[in-house]
């Protein structure tokens, strides 16, 4: 294992530990109550769990694209568990009635939905469009090596929030209104316990759901490098076994006519 590796296992078993530490926090100082054990064992678990299967993906990833690209969800998957840690006193609340929770529960599912098909269906209409152009540059068949980020950035796939059944007039309202839920929530917390837990997870449901847009247009990237290799008939390798020695991708100037 090499220094780079100890660092990126230190890092995810480092960020790993620091969401249980965040969860158990918010859970006693919000509600008042102590988690229970179960929480820390189950914690610990996927921790290690988490932190093994990346362990396994980066070392895998020197020598299969598939598996770099894989590894490349573990800090978005961790960013999403730390974030989640914030909506843990919702459901901690005794006097927030359980038809509430579900229906937050409901929010969030509706909304990382959409945003994890959105993410998909963008990067497949990418792929339609300038996949072949992607491949030509950055894929050499005959040695059986893809440098597929360079291939997914020359598709020039933008992301951003995504709320269904708004348009980009009313989208500046729902911005405003996660702003708001963000300030709001902690000026209410002693007055409205209730109330501000609420609009709380209002906010982070949103910021929680442009990350599943990430997750789905990478779910959509891994089934086009699994067809590739069927295509192949072959594992594909990353260009450089080592991302340390890949050197800057330069940038196409556009020509001025």
């Amino acid at each position: 294992m090499n220094e780079s590796s100890r660092q990126r296992l230190t890092a995810v078993l480092a960020g790993s530990m620091l969401i249980i530490g965040m969860g158990w926090i918010m859970i006693s100082e919000v509600t008042g109550t102590t988690p229970t054990s179960r929480f820390l064992y189950t914690g610990f678990a996927l921790a290690l769990a988490i932190t093994a299967l990346d362990a396994w993906l980066h070392w895998k990833g020197s020598t299969r694209a598939l598996c770099r690209l894989l590894s490349r969800g573990t800090p978005t998957l961790l960013l999403i568990g730390f974030i989640s840690c914030l909506l843990l006193p919702l459901f901690w609340i005794e006097e927030v009635e359980s038809r509430t929770k579900l229906m937050a529960i409901g929010l969030m599912t509706w909304l990382c939905g959409t945003n994890a098909i959105r993410g998909f269906r963008q990067f497949r209409a990418a792929w339609t469009a300038r996949g072949a152009t992607a491949l030509a540059e950055h894929y050499q068949e005959a040695q059986g090596t893809i440098e597929w980020d360079w291939a997914v950035e020359s598709l020039r796939i933008e992301s951003s929030m995504y709320v269904p059944l708004m348009n980009r007039f009313t989208m500046p309202l729902v911005v405003l209104a996660v702003l708001g839920g963000f300030m709001v929530a902690p000026v209410m917390v002693y007055s409205y316990p209730v109330a501000a837990p609420l609009a709380w997870t209002f906010a982070i449901s949103f910021l929680i759901a442009w990350f599943f847009q990430l997750f789905g247009s990478g779910a959509a990237q891994a089934l086009t490098l699994v067809h590739l290799e069927r295509t192949a008939g072959r594992p594909l390798a990353p260009m450089y076994s080592d991302e340390a020695q890949r050197p800057l991708r330069r940038k196409r100037k556009s020509k001025k006519r």
